[in-house]
Order: structure tokens, then C-alpha cells, then sequence
């Protein structure tokens, strides 16, 4: 790759021992230990220590941007647990020329707390990660975004070979049964070559070959014996042009945060054009209800496809719209109702506001008819009695009864309130 590109996206440089090692883990698992090696060859060259108990650590929410999605932890969880049962066994010659066989996991302990996944490594793996010098030039350039953009198994690896050996143009000869190991198939698995080429060849190489993010072009090469196949290896070429590794990285957009896969930029700005963050979040959510409903059923599936199909068909919407037609109407009952009770608040607290200046009022008025001399205070129940008499005559002997006996009939209502209508009229 060019510098311009280098200095766009980052670029990881993984060993070519760990490449080649056959395994059956998932390609989200093979992922997942990649990120790992990363984490753990950064660490080393930034002098970074190990804790007390021998682990280093990458954050959850660095995890979730490089993958592009956020674990679930007991999928996390199940995953990292297969790398540390999945066995590692290799031959090779100790320094003293003896030969020796070894045997681990691709991790060998592993933690997860609210916030980080601790791990340790093998300490072949160790050292082959650390390296020396000459260890370090067998390290290839590694495009994560490319890497990660491959949902299938079998794509990951055919490119992670393929980049490998870039630089020669081919890779080394394979027999068949050296190939199935390769890729961890078990022996009932795609037994007839047609269903081999067709799931684990054919399909991954025209899916790195059309990717836009993907850099090669990979073609296979059979060996044949008669009319049947008997080996292989692959070619592959940088492509003439990657338009979409020219474009800038662009942010990470909170409505493909559920994506199994990473949407390459471009088709993000694209999808952004077409449809809001809420319409992308429902497609994105129907396609994985489907995804999940094809792995239930043991079916197999290819991410990528369904999410495209899943776009340009706009799944999910017509239930969207309905939902976002609801949720409206419930939006605005919610909205009437807290409005009308707002109101029914607001006249309440001016009916207490009210009444408590009207009873200060009427206390204002007490007191100032109390502070009278007796004559006027007699005029005034006198001019009361008058206006009883003429507008509430039941209520008339009541009155009398109670100003004879001193009772002050004048702070009960209704009377109270004529008391304090005279003192207005009087200005006092």
C-alpha cells in the first residue's frame, strides 16, 4: 500500500506462524484472538506491564469500536472460552536441534469484568508476537477494516492467507485433506468437493474479490488428478484501485451500532441519504431477527448479503412507521393529558393563592372592625343586620342570636364576607 493510504487507516502487522494454524474456531472468534495479539504486541512495544496476576487487559468499548458492534458477554464469554479450550499443536526444533511437540490453547486464561477483558497467552504465542528482529519482518500489513468487513468464516482466512503471501503472488501448494484441515472441517462436513468449492472457496473468494473495502484479487488454482481435484493453492494481486480505503474514515454512527458486520463508509453515507437513524436502526434490527432465526434453524448465512437485501427492500419500515404512527398518537395523548393537568395544577395553586390572600384579607378586616370603638362597631353589625335582612333573611335570627351573646358573628361565612365588603366601602 501506498503511504497515503498507511497514514488513513491503521495497519496491524500479525505473524505468518499464527496464520497458518489450523483450527475450527469462528470467524468471530479468530477475530477476537487477532484482537488480542494486537492488544498484546501494542502493550509490549509501549512498555506496558502485566498486573500482579500475569494478565493484560483491552477495554470492552475499544473492543465494540474495532468490531463495530457492541458483545453481547455470554456470547463474549462462550467465545473466549473456545479460544483457550481450542488446541494449538505444533512441531518444531528446540535450539538444541531435538525435535518437540507443544500443545496449548490460543489463549490461555481469560477474564471479563463490567468494563475490560483481562488475558494471557501462550508463551510460544508470546514469543512469536514479541519476536526479535528477524521474527519481526515475517509480520505482515493487516488492514483491520478489511479483515473485520469479511462476516464469513472462511473469507477471513482465505484473505488472511492471501495477504501473507502478497508479496510472492501465490501460496504454498495444499492437498485437499491439508486444505480442509486448514480451515477446521470435520470429516462430515462438505464430504462431496461441490459443496467444499462451492461454501469454502468459490463464495468467500468472489465475496473478497467484490468486496469495495477489500485491497486483493484472489483467484484458486486446482491440482487434478484425472477429473478429480487433489490440491490447490490460491493467487492473488493488489487491486488496481481501492476507491473506498481513498475516502476518509468517517465517524462512527450510532444507527449501525447493532451491525453484526462493519458497513464500509461509503454505504453508510449512503444508507444516510436514504433513510433516517431511526429507519436504519429497524432495518438493521429486522435483518438480524432474520439472521438469528436462519441460525436457529441451523441454516447458514451470509451477513452481508442479507443486510444489503435488508437495505434495499427497507425491512422492517412498514412495522417501523406503524410503530412510529403509535408511539406518536400515544406521544400526543400523553402530550393532552399532562397539558390538561397542567391547567388543572395551575388553577388549583391560583384557588389556593386566592383563598389564602382572601382569608388574609378577611383577617385584615377582623382585626381593623375589632380595633373600632364600640359605637361603630355597633353601626356597622347594625348596617350588617340590615343587609341580612334584605338578601338573607333565613339566616337573620341565626345573626341576632349571636351578636347578643357576644359570639362575633361577623367571622363566620357567610357573614364575614358582608363584614368585609363594608370595611371596603368605608376605605379602612
Amino acid at each position: 500500500m501506498d503511504n497515503q493510504r498507511t497514514e488513513k487507516y491503521q495497519l496491524t502487522r500479525t505473524p505468518q506462524e499464527l496464520i497458518h494454524i489450523q483450527h475450527t474456531i469462528s470467524a468471530r472468534q479468530y477475530k477476537y484472538w487477532f484482537l488480542l495479539l494486537k492488544t498484546y504486541k501494542e502493550l509490549v512495544e509501549s512498555g506496558a506491564e502485566k498486573d500482579e496476576k500475569g494478565f493484560y487487559s483491552i477495554s470492552l468499548a475499544n473492543i465494540s469500536n474495532l468490531m463495530g458492534y457492541e458483545p453481547v458477554k455470554k456470547e463474549l464469554k462462550k467465545d473466549l472460552e473456545a479460544l483457550r479450550q481450542q488446541p494449538i499443536i505444533i512441531n518444531y526444533l528446540e535450539k538444541d536441534g531435538k525435535p518437540v511437540t507443544h500443545g496449548m490453547g490460543f489463549i490461555s486464561e481469560w477474564k471479563v469484568t463490567s468494563t475490560q477483558i483481562a488475558f494471557k497467552l501462550p508463551s510460544f504465542i508470546e514469543d512469536v508476537v514479541k519476536g526479535d528482529l528477524e521474527a519481526q519482518k515475517m509480520f505482515l500489513l493487516m488492514n483491520w477494516d478489511i479483515f473485520n468487513s469479511f462476516g464469513g468464516k472462511y473469507e477471513a482466512i482465505i484473505y488472511k492467507l492471501c495477504k501473507d503471501y502478497i508479496g510472492i503472488g501465490k501460496t504454498p501448494y495444499m492437498k485437499l485433506e491439508e486444505y480442509r484441515d486448514y480451515i477446521g472441517l470435520r470429516d462430515s462436513e462438505y464430504s462431496l468437493f461441490k459443496e467444499l468449492n462451492r461454501w469454502t472457496l468459490s463464495k468467500p473468494i468472489k465475496n473478497i474479490n467484490e468486496s469495495e473495502l477489500s485491497d486483493i484479487l484472489v483467484k484458486v488454482v486446482f491440482d487434478k488428478q484425472g477429473r478429480n481435484v487433489v490440491g490447490l493453492h490460491f493467487e492473488m494481486e493488489y487491486k488496481a484501485t481501492t476507491p473506498l480505503l481513498e475516502i476518509a474514515p468517517i465517524e462512527p454512527n450510532p444507527a449501525f451500532e447493532k451491525s453484526l458486520i462493519t458497513i464500509p463508509p461509503n454505504k453508510q453515507l449512503d444508507y444516510l441519504k436514504r433513510f433516517s437513524e431511526d429507519q436504519i436502526k429497524a432495518i438493521i434490527d429486522r435483518a438480524n431477527e432474520y439472521i438469528n432465526k436462519l441460525k436457529a434453524d441451523g441454516k447458514k448465512t451470509s451477513v452481508g448479503a442479507i443486510y444489503n437485501k435488508a437495505f434495499s427492500e427497507s425491512w422492517g419500515l412498514d412495522n417501523w412507521e406503524a410503530k412510529q404512527k403509535a408511539k406518536a398518537e400515544a406521544e400526543e395523548r400523553e402530550r393532552q393529558a399532562k397539558a390538561k393537568r397542567e391547567v388543572e395544577l395551575k388553577a388549583e395553586k391560583e384557588a389556593k393563592e386566592r383563598e389564602k390572600q382572601e382569608k388574609a384579607e378577611r383577617e385584615r378586616c377582623f382585626a381593623v372592625f375589632e380595633g373600632l370603638p364600640i359605637e361603630k362597631q355597633e353601626a356597622i353589625l347594625d348596617e350588617m343586620e340590615e343587609k341580612i335582612k334584605q338578601s338573607m333573611p333565613f339566616f337573620l335570627t341565626g345573626f341576632v342570636r349571636d351578636r347578643e351573646n357576644n359570639l362575633k358573628p361577623y367571622t363566620r361565612a357567610p357573614h364575614c364576607f358582608t363584614l368585609v365588603g363594608i370595611i371596603h366601602s368605608k376605605n379602612l
